[in-house]
């Protein structure tokens, strides 16, 4: 029996995570749907004091939540255990307390201690330290209690095994969402050809590289951008020229359709960008910075193009905005590595091979 632990994401709550939460459970589903358990910690209920200040719970896990997964472990004969976050190291720890002989499978999204200790040097609040330790403690502990750790880049497996010392990291790559429209129709947003960026502006490596883009690139590379998300307010009172900002949208179909390209001019943060693999889906290039393209290296000049600063930008897309781009091979690449069903394939792989294990082999 496999127990899921992740976060219950609401059906209009997009990003990242929350788009590769949505495919693990959708891959978990087609071969273990009769053996597998969900259960969903809400990112919207109120924590109380206690779990935020007085022990390790982060993340929205309450420790109601911690007792009712232990409850499921025992009554249901659990087995294996994958969290979809890494940030429950001491979870990792309460689960191994009951069994020796029950495997975890922790997913490191990107490096969480990483992450928050980069936004306490930007903010110089307090509280991001704070939350940093914390972030160290149960990523160690997730490393140190569980059987598999999951990186879904080079970098963060390194960070994991010289931070963590993690002794089983294995790296297997995003995927990503993708379902078209029955009935689908082409709307016309603007007419002029454009570039198209998906990503929030409450997101400060979004916002600063937006605003960089709009600044040095756009101007000189004679196309028109759509930014998809909200978190814009300040840069829409500004009126850039050549900018539309749409804010929240539902269905991005018809935009990627008539979209030249997609841009990702990203400069900090951490994990994998499923910018890349969203983009490839529809058969569209993404140009983007070497942060936003970690993780697709093997792919350069095929779904991704590398830029980093404004002369690369300006040069490669005035050259591949003249090309016939082969949104077929594209697509292509997103299916055999970055859809449900290539998600499917490395999990189903992962969990016989570790269920298989004895216990004195791990």
């Amino acid at each position: 029996m496999i127990l899921l632990v992740t976060h219950g994401w609401k059906d209009n709550h997009f990003g990242g995570r929350q788009q590769y939460s949505r495919c693990l459970i959708q891959s978990l589903k087609k071969n273990n749907s009769e053996n597998l358990n969900i259960y969903k910690i809400s990112p919207y209920k109120k924590i109380n004091i206690i779990d935020k200040f007085f022990n390790l719970n982060v993340d929205f896990i309450s420790s109601k939540d911690v007792e009712d997964i232990l409850n499921i472990i025992k009554s249901n004969k659990i087995n294996l255990v994958i969290i979809d976050a890494s940030s429950f190291g001491f979870l990792c720890k309460k689960i191994k307390n009951l069994s020796k002989q029950i495997r975890i499978i922790v997913i490191y999204h990107h490096i969480e201690f990483n992450f928050f200790i980069q936004l306490f040097y930007s903010t110089k609040n307090p509280l991001k330290l704070f939350l940093a330790i914390k972030m160290y403690i149960n990523e160690f502990l997730s490393s140190k209690f569980s059987d598999k750790q999951i990186f879904f880049t080079i970098r963060d497996k390194n960070y994991g095994k010289s931070l963590y010392k993690s002794k089983n990291p294995e790296i297997l790559p995003i995927a990503q969402p993708f379902s078209e429209p029955k009935n689908f129709e082409e709307k016309s947003i603007i007419e002029k050809p454009y570039v198209l960026f998906i990503g929030g502006g409450k997101l400060l490596p979004n916002y600063t590289g937006i605003l960089w883009f709009i600044e040095n690139v756009l101007p000189k590379i004679d196309l028109e951008l759509i930014v998809i998300g909200s978190g814009y307010d300040e840069l829409i009172k500004k009126n850039f020229k050549n900018v539309t900002f749409l804010g929240k949208v539902d269905d991005t179909t018809s935009l990627y359709k008539k979209a030249k390209f997609a841009i990702a001019p990203i400069f900090g943060g951490s994990g994998m960008k499923t910018k890349i693999a969203e983009a490839a889906s529809f058969g569209k290039i993404v140009f983007g910075t070497t942060e936003a393209i970690h993780g697709y290296e093997k792919f350069i000049n095929k779904i991704c193009i590398r830029c980093d600063n404004e002369k690369e930008f300006i040069s490669n897309i005035n050259i591949y905005k003249k090309l016939s781009i082969n949104s077929k091979e594209v697509s292509d690449i997103y299916k055999k590595n970055y859809s449900v069903d290539a998600m499917n394939y490395n999990f189903t792989k992962l969990i016989k091979n570790l269920i298989q294990l004895k216990s004195n082999d791990i």
